[in-house]
């Protein structure tokens, strides 16, 4: 009695028990991953809200044309060393490059874990390889392309390829949110992240760079102000879904809401 079973090794202590035989790593149920508004134009926020006004939308905030692009997507994917910044940033994180780890079963009654198939292994296999997701050359190809498809779509017509130039580059920016406190040193996560997105994510022929505005919100206000109302381009979030089901884990990408914690909007799911 008056025992703890066990506590969590804060970032700040996390050298004093490196080798401490008590610490155990374990996946958790909830990665901590980017959300994004995928909206890419006013209209297409404008519409959605019309079709859902029950969800209270933000109404104001005006969405990044380049998220709308699959492309960009994947170059924020490809673009994080997740193995540095968690473990040598944070040290008290797990690299990850899937939404759900090996604690979701699939079948609770056999033990069968969704990474516990081929075909589950193959999800992290085929697309995070051996460096969990990060391929920074993959990244600024794809940055390229979609800025390549953002410009023939007639977005960021400001854009003038006779006076950007390397000291004075066309910038696009985003706001990048995330909330605190927490145990972690989640600052200084976040800006080790920006930071190599600036580095990656950048056209040096047509001198277009990128740059993250970071902004820390309280929690939950990150979730209940920002992420779940789309008023943010993008925002580190995290939620676990029922260990022993993991298909409903799957009702957070509903864009109706239906699991009562969508983060990311601009795809119909329907």
């Amino acid at each position: 009695a008056g025992r703890l079973d066990n506590a969590t090794v804060p970032s700040a202590e996390a050298a004093n028990y490196a080798n401490d035989d008590r610490v155990y790593k374990a996946p958790d149920a909830a990665t901590w991953r980017l959300n994004f508004n995928m909206f890419g134009t006013e209209e297409a926020r404008d519409e959605y809200i019309a079709k859902y006004p029950e969800i209270g939308l933000d109404e104001t905030y005006v969405p990044e044309p380049i998220l709308q692009y699959l492309e960009m997507r994947q170059a924020l994917y490809y673009g994080v060393d997740r193995y540095t910044a968690a473990v040598e940033v944070v040290k008290t994180f797990l690299p990850a490059s899937t939404y759900m780890s090996g604690m979701y079963f699939l079948d609770a009654e056999s033990g069968l874990s969704i990474r516990g198939t081929e075909v589950g292994q193959a999800v992290e296999t085929d697309f995070a390889g051996n460096s969990y997701g990060y391929f920074p050359d993959a990244a600024t190809d794809l940055f390229k392309q979609a800025v390549t498809k953002a410009l023939e779509d007639g977005f960021y017509a400001d854009y003038d390829p006779a006076t950007a130039t390397e000291e004075n580059p066309y910038v696009i920016e985003f706001l990048f949110t995330y909330h605190t406190p927490d145990h972690v040193d989640r600052a200084a996560f976040v800006n080790y992240i920006v930071t190599e997105y600036e580095n990656l994510l950048r056209d040096d022929e047509r001198h277009i760079v990128t740059k993250f505005n970071v902004q820390a919100v309280a929690y939950p206000d990150h979730y209940d102000d920002y992420l779940m109302v789309g008023a943010t381009d993008m925002g580190l979030g995290a939620i676990s879904g029922s260990l022993l089901d993991a298909p409903s884990f799957l009702d957070v990408f509903n864009d109706d809401m239906a699991g009562g914690f969508t983060l990311n909007w601009g795809i119909d799911t329907h």
